[in-house]
């Protein structure tokens, strides 16, 4: 598959997962949102994921690895604290 296929699958499945969140979080409420809405959240959501690839790749190629790991994720949440005790339980 080339890379404009993948991409696609890609942001199929995360069509799909940010819907199923969608459904879940406002399960209980009376809100609506269009397919445009979850297409602009779907934008935003693989832009994101993306920033954070490149980010954990130069922070692994800084340290001299081919490899991302663990203190690359580490360093990558250094500013969401929030996010942090989420991941590790910790407070």
């Amino acid at each position: 598959m080339n890379e404009d296929g993948e991409r696609a699958q890609l942001k199929a499945r995360l069509w799909v997962y940010v819907e199923e969140r969608l459904q879940q979080v406002l399960s209980s409420e009376e809100a609506n949102y269009t397919p445009k809405f979850i297409n602009s959240l779907l934008e935003l959501a693989y832009l994101q994921l993306g920033e954070m690839g490149s980010d954990l790749q130069a922070f692994a190629e800084h340290a001299g690895r081919d490899v991302v790991n663990e203190s690359d994720f580490r360093l990558y949440l250094r500013r969401q604290p929030e996010l942090q005790e989420q991941l590790t339980g910790r407070k």
